[in-house]
């Protein structure tokens, strides 16, 4: 599907504050995907640097603390974002590269691209492992995190919509004919527990996943929403599910 990167901007523009203190999930995902990286790349071979989607600075916070010397260029869709890199501690310069990954140009002879929960949101994943790779020194490093098959599976099923998440084998087929090697890679699935179906819209309108499409909820919807996911979900005591699939790639050009 092609993505509306214009709402996109706007709704992670309008959500920031709340992402950062609901988004538990990618903040946990951004820890696992600083520790794979941090264990299949020293400090010392990193000198040049882009991050893509800094979002709060989940990933940031590990990436500037254990490269702290290295020159990084930054990137989100949503320019806000910046704020909380300028609250991060560091010694190198950063450069700024507000606007779509998929369509800005990147630094070149970089060490390392990284990414926490944001390819999910390109349209063309396979290009963009092309356009890192060109972007990479030899030997340099892709870290990525996005989302799997299962993600968001019980809204995905009584609406009939949302995003395409590739699998894990497929993110590896494109890697392989990317030309990149392996270093790491696996998911898996975490589940959180929300109190009603509306709490649900409200844990994504809040953490501005929501950008899909613009939605236009009414009483009726709702409650045929609401009906729906208890009937299918509800445990003995009301609470429901909202799975996440979450994937983290570690690739070396």
């Amino acid at each position: 599907m092609n993505i509306d990167k214009q709402l996109v901007r706007q709704r992670f523009g309008r959500n920031l504050a709340t992402y950062h203190e609901q988004a538990v999930v990618q903040r946990d995902i951004a820890d696992t995907l600083a520790s794979a990286l941090l264990a299949a790349c020293p400090a010392p071979r990193i000198r040049r640097a882009m991050e893509i989607g800094i979002g709060t600075g989940f990933l940031s916070r590990h990436l500037l603390a254990a490269y702290p010397a290295a020159e990084w260029h930054i990137n989100d869709i949503t320019p806000e974002t910046f704020r909380w890199i300028d609250e991060l501690s560091h010694n190198g310069p950063i450069h700024y590269h507000p606007g779509d990954a998929e369509t800005i140009p990147y630094p070149e002879h970089l060490d390392l691209i990284a990414s926490a929960s944001a390819v999910q949101w390109f349209d063309d994943i396979p290009s963009f492992l092309a356009k890192a790779h060109a972007a990479l020194a030899p030997g340099g490093i892709l870290a990525v995190s996005t989302f799997g098959p299962e993600n968001f599976v019980e809204i995905r099923r009584i609406l009939d919509r949302g995003l395409e998440y590739p699998t894990l084998d497929t993110l590896r087929q494109w890697a392989i004919q990317a030309n990149y090697s392996i270093l790491h890679a696996h998911d898996w699935t975490r589940r959180l527990t929300l109190s009603s179906p509306l709490d649900v819209l409200r844990h994504i309108k809040k953490t501005g996943v929501n950008g899909t499409r613009a939605e236009t909820w009414n009483r009726h919807t709702l409650a045929d929403f609401h009906t729906s996911y208890r009937t299918s979900y509800a445990d003995p005591e009301g609470n429901v599910p909202l799975s996440y699939h979450p994937i983290v790639l570690i690739l070396q050009k």
